[in-house]
């Protein structure tokens, strides 16, 4: 154990049969700022803040990191990642401070992803999918939709392999197509089935 000058525990270190097992820190007040729990396979960190909230926790099995959560100042979970030891990031939530989602992105092998993205009232907002182009390059790939605040399609915009859009439609408050264009390279557009 290790104490301030004022003689408050600033951290402590717990050994069992020669192992190590936690790590912690404190707070100049001597509330929780750090641990750690370490097993022969499992490690959890978890940070906390000053008033005792926890911020952060990072799992980790046999060194690799398999799950990560952020905290609010209320203490309520507002993101988390996992991880795969074979594909690495495999998923990223976020939510807002109502608990309802927020975000969501899910990794796909070879690079692609699909992101969804919501109204604070649980509602989808947006969705689309992304395919990796080149090593740093994503672009999208087939419907990419819109929604109102009412989970109601809105708009939907159709992506060809190379990321360009090829059809637009939109929707009105009755759901009846309002528009629906072929769209080409250069943006101009047509309605869509017209011959030129």
């Amino acid at each position: 154990e290790l104490f301030t000058e004022r003689g408050l525990l600033a951290s402590r270190v717990t050994y069992e049969r020669g192992q190590l097992l936690l790590l912690e820190s404190y707070w100049d007040d001597g509330k929780l700022r750090f641990s750690e729990e370490i097993g022969s396979e499992r490690r959890v960190a978890r940070q906390f803040a000053r008033d005792g909230v926890l911020r952060k926790q990072t799992e980790r099995r046999n060194g690799q990191r398999v799950q990560e959560q952020e905290y609010s100042e209320r203490g309520t979970l507002v993101a988390e990642k996992r991880w795969s030891a074979s594909a690495g990031l495999e998923r990223e939530d976020e939510w807002y401070l109502n608990g309802q989602p927020k975000r969501s992105i899910t990794y796909e092998a070879g690079g692609g992803r699909t992101e969804r993205s919501f109204h604070d009232n649980g509602k989808p907002s947006w969705e689309g999918r992304f395919v990796l182009q080149d090593r740093s390059r994503s672009v999208p790939t087939g419907a990419h939709k819109t929604f109102d605040d009412s989970g109601r399609l809105r708009i939907e915009t159709i992506h060809d392999d190379k990321g360009r859009p090829i059809r637009e439609r939109s929707w009105d408050d009755a759901g009846r197509v309002q528009r629906d264009d072929e769209v080409f390279e250069d943006g101009s557009r047509k309605a869509y089935g017209t011959r030129p």
